[in-house]
């Protein structure tokens, strides 16, 4: 089964930290605290909605996960790498996720809620928007789910799957459980509750 580690509140990838998804600003990129933007741009509406949970959730979180597009406006860091590396700031914001009278939750994203500026003295940074991760837990487990910048541009829906067992009894030595694509888990495994993730443009 293939499980991989999650994330709380700053970012990674995989050479550089590992927890996307979730927002945990790596440490091994260039130090940066943007503003705010007092033009976020758009705003979309994220559900989400539960299929088959087996129990109540003990919480629901989330965040919004940035990056500086222009990598030519960070200065190389000649310690990572012979040669030295350009590594792209992100940053993260938190989302609230509302819960509605049909059990469904909703946040809204915005599509640049940082302010791009001369932050190196290299050129202005630009913030782009990179993904919207969820993360609930059971009263014993830890889970992770997200959709990426162009999906939920697009409006489309992600369905993740989880194993019920799961939710019951920790997987581990794995911290955090990701959702998976149909057909992931074999029948064999046991019952499987979902993640519908969708999104659609703010009025």
């Amino acid at each position: 089964m293939k499980r991989m580690p999650g994330m709380s509140r700053t970012t990674a990838a995989l050479a550089t930290c590992f927890l996307v998804l979730a927002g945990v600003e790596c440490s091994a990129q260039p130090a940066i605290q943007p503003k705010p933007n007092s033009e976020p741009g758009k705003a979309y509406v994220v559900e989400l909605r539960f299929a088959d949970l087996p129990g109540p959730l003990a919480e629901i979180t989330g965040s919004v996960v940035y990056r500086i597009a222009n990598l030519e406006c960070v200065p190389v860091d000649k310690q990572r790498a012979i040669g030295g590396v350009r590594l792209a700031p992100e940053h993260s914001l938190d989302i609230v996720w509302e819960r509605q009278a049909d059990g469904s939750f909703r946040g809204s994203v915005r599509e640049n809620p940082l302010l791009d500026e001369n932050s190196f003295g290299l050129g202005v940074c630009r913030w782009e928007l990179q993904t919207t991760s969820v993360r609930f837990k059971s009263p014993v487990t830890k889970f992770l789910g997200g959709v990426g910048a162009e999906k939920l541009r697009a409006g489309e829906t992600v369905k993740q799957h989880y194993l019920v067992a799961d939710f019951h009894h920790p997987p581990g030595v794995i911290e955090w459980v990701f959702g998976e694509k149909a057909g992931h888990y074999l029948e064999k495994m046991g019952p499987q509750f979902t993640l519908r993730i969708s999104s659609r443009k703010a009025e």
